[in-house]
């Protein structure tokens, strides 16, 4: 949700979740959504309103958009479910 706040793009903020960290680490076995890997997948949709995030240091930054689950996966099986589509 920070990330939207600071205005990045949905697409960059998955790859910066996901793919972006697991290369980091040499893992190939993760941060990836493809054949003959776990899906392990978590749905998200962007709630509107209005929402004040703090830093480390006390500043705050305003954002009209936040991530919230909507669904979650563990090797393929559902998890969690917020009741939402």
């Amino acid at each position: 949700s920070k990330f939207l706040a600071l205005g990045m793009e949905v697409k960059d903020i998955v790859a910066a979740t996901t793919s972006a960290p697991a290369a980091a680490l040499g893992r190939s076995d993760f941060g990836a959504l493809a054949p003959g890997m776990p899906a392990d997948v978590t749905l998200l949709r962007i709630e509107e309103g209005r929402f004040i995030y703090p830093d480390s240091v006390g500043e705050t930054i305003e954002a009209k958009g936040r991530f919230v689950l909507d669904r979650l996966y563990v090797g393929g099986e559902p998890w969690a479910e917020t009741g939402r589509a």
